[in-house]
């Protein structure tokens, strides 16, 4: 099969379903290690891993006020507790992680949506 790229489908956090707009140009992070090769004096190198967590950057998702989806999103952030989190490609290809809610979360009154990050511990791993 070829590269295939596009809108992600759905973004569920803790068993809560959101649609992606389709124009998002999202940002996925498996996590895993961050590698680095520095020199040494003699000619040879050395590598250098550092751990680095899942993410999902630049979301743009749905948010509808009658099911209190915002309410949701920020009570997800104050807890600061990993919950289950599942992205769902265009493709059909889904990966699923432990995460929550991280940084900003600003709600645009006019698009219904909110900009959304996720990240998590250790990786995400394909379903």
């Amino acid at each position: 099969m070829s590269s295939v790229g596009g809108s992600i489908k759905e973004v569920t956090i803790d068993g809560r379903p959101f649609a992606v707009a389709a124009d998002a140009d999202v940002k996925l992070k498996l996590g895993g290690k961050k590698v680095e090769v520095q020199a040494n004096g003699n000619g040879t190198a050395r590598a250098l891993g550092t751990v680095e967590p899942w993410s999902l950057s630049d979301i743009d998702i749905a948010i509808d006020h009658d099911k209190g989806d915002a309410q949701f999103l920020q009570d997800n952030a104050d807890a600061m507790e990993f919950v289950t989190c599942t992205i769902e490609l265009i493709d059909g290809t889904v990966y699923q992680g432990s995460g929550l809610v991280a940084d900003d979360h600003d709600y645009s009154t006019g698009d219904a949506t909110t900009g959304l990050t996720l990240m998590g511990q250790d990786k995400l791993t394909a379903q």
